[in-house]
């Protein structure tokens, strides 16, 4: 399937307008569904827009599906966009009561942060595992073996990969195995801790 782009100045039909009052409600529903902040509703409803803009019966897909997959994309697309701000820059907490960004959910005092439940020495570790991978992988694969395992770690699809690197996606999903079965035998003990 082709990727479309969008001018950014293209106007809605009135069919496109009809689909996008039609399906408001699947915004609240996604919002719901994700226990996400409803600071991401005008993200939503651009999404919304941008799948009426898409979305075309010939192709065989429900007009929901499109709207799941753009309204998932484009949160994504915010909360890395936030984030890349928040790392930008901006002002160091000097209370508790400080607002930080918390990730997708938005902004949280300081000390919310702190009673968060997340074990950090586990999340520390399993960086350190990741760093020891990403070193094992590029000194043990040849280049298009590597090269095709970081686009996979992007969530890039296979059909895309291969598109990147010139490979058959038969090619690219093998050697994606061959990868995963390589950090599986390499890394056994720290994967079942």
């Amino acid at each position: 399937m082709g990727r479309r782009k969008i001018k950014e100045t293209q106007k809605l039909t009135s069919e496109q307008k009809r689909l996008v009052e039609e399906n408001e409600n699947m915004i609240h529903w996604y919002i719901r569904k994700n226990s996400l902040s409803y600071d991401l509703y005008d993200v939503l409803a651009i999404a919304l827009c941008k799948a009426a803009l898409l979305f075309d019966e010939a192709k065989g897909f429900q007009f929901s599906t499109l709207v799941y997959k753009c309204f998932s994309s484009e949160v994504s697309r915010e909360e890395r966009r936030r984030l890349a701000t928040f790392r930008g820059g901006g002002e160091i907490p000097l209370s508790l009561d400080a607002k930080v960004y918390k990730g997708i959910d938005g902004m949280c005092s300081l000390l919310e942060l702190l009673d968060d439940e997340r074990d950090f020495a586990r999340e520390i570790e399993e960086k350190i595992i990741a760093k020891e991978a990403m070193k094992f992988l590029e000194k043990n694969l040849n280049e298009s073996d590597y090269k095709v395992y970081l686009l996979h770690l992007r969530f890039l699809g296979q059909t895309e990969i291969a598109k990147i690197t010139g490979l058959s996606q038969s090619w690219v999903s093998r050697s994606i195995k061959r990868t995963n079965w390589l950090l599986r035998t390499k890394f056994r003990k720290e994967i079942e801790k």
